[in-house]
């Protein structure tokens, strides 16, 4: 990229989002904080891919409870940049930091609020394509919790892509049906899935797994076989919805 359209404190996107300050990812891509100066808003800033600016590009404006919205996908320099509403608080890893998973029904019941905001991206046409830990913030300061927000992508492979999508592939719907079962084998287990899926059920049984409907739901939506594989939400959401129906008062 040309260095007088890199990223950086001081640069303007689109004569509107002032780049301030660098904002870090563990072991992921370049992000920054701005300002829009129409509204004062604070965004999160990063470069995508042109596959994965398409792919949110419908989702621009959607609005969800425990959704960032997306401001815009705009063109800088050579690349697209994403701006995201910015949500402060506390992400899944440092959530879970000292108290690796979380207990079955709260996993379960912020699984279904994750979910039904991708949800509301993938009605409008859209794939969100960034989803893992580091995008999902438990503890918003001004939101309900979770929010589904947004991180640059990894630059490593990453449990939380499909194999089919790979480090490079695109976004769509079936990869974030794949990384929303992984964010909830996280929360459950307080570990990533294998990068290549499960082989079958005994596998969440011998990670910990101990509920059977639970280790159904999670087997759907990561089977390493793409033909037994979930690729909605959809049943994902609606075995966890069984579930948590029979459970909530668990507290388990």
């Amino acid at each position: 990229m040309d260095p007088k359209t890199a990223l950086a404190p001081g640069v303007v996107i689109a004569d509107r989002f002032r780049v301030d300050e660098t904002i870090t990812f563990e072991g992921a891509a370049p992000a920054f904080l701005a300002t829009d100066l129409e509204t004062e808003g604070r965004l999160l800033v990063f470069e995508t891919t042109l596959a994965e600016a398409d792919a949110l590009r419908p989702g621009v404006a959607v609005s969800h409870p425990h959704l960032a919205t997306v401001a815009g996908l705009v063109a800088h320099g050579e690349r697209d940049v994403l701006l995201a509403q910015h949500e402060p608080g506390l992400s899944l890893p440092a959530f879970t930091e000292g108290n690796t998973s979380l207990s079955k029904v709260d996993a379960v019941r912020f699984a279904l609020r994750i979910f039904d905001a991708v949800q509301a991206l993938h009605q409008a046409g859209s794939a969100h394509g960034f989803l893992r830990p580091a995008s999902i913030v438990m503890e918003p300061e001004d939101r309900p919790r979770p929010v589904v927000a947004f991180a640059p992508a990894p630059l490593q492979a990453s449990a939380y892509r499909s194999p089919e999508r790979g480090e490079g592939g695109a976004p769509s719907i079936a990869d974030d049906a794949w990384a929303a079962g992984a964010l909830l084998y996280r929360m459950l287990l307080g570990a990533d899935p294998p990068a290549k899926g499960l082989s079958t059920e005994d596998d969440l049984a011998s990670a910990g797994v101990d509920d059977p409907l639970l280790r159904a739901a999670l087997f759907h939506a990561l089977c390493a076989d793409p033909a037994r594989r979930s690729d909605t939400l959809q049943p994902l959401r609606r075995e966890l919805a069984r579930w948590f129906s029979d459970h909530a008062g668990d507290g388990s």
